[in-house]
């Protein structure tokens, strides 16, 4: 366990590198860009489309979106 809060300590610190991977289903996460208005050359942007797991996951295919009163 003392090896994992020495590796987030270096991470934190800036001693070693690390990649955050957020997969953001319902494109609902903000990452500020400290270098606004030019563009944050270490973020990296990429749009997917959902897969059917993921629509079951999220309840969407199930939806009432219709006469939802009802």
């Amino acid at each position: 366990m003392e090896q994992i809060f020495q590796k987030l300590e270096e991470f934190k610190s800036g001693k070693s590198k690390f990649t955050l991977i957020i997969r953001d289903l319902v494109e609902n996460s903000f990452i500020q860009n400290p270098f606004y208005p030019n563009e944050d050359n270490q973020v990296k942007i990429t749009l997917f489309n959902r897969t059917p797991e993921d629509n079951d996951e999220l309840g969407i295919d199930t939806m009432k979106t219709e006469n939802y009163q009802n």
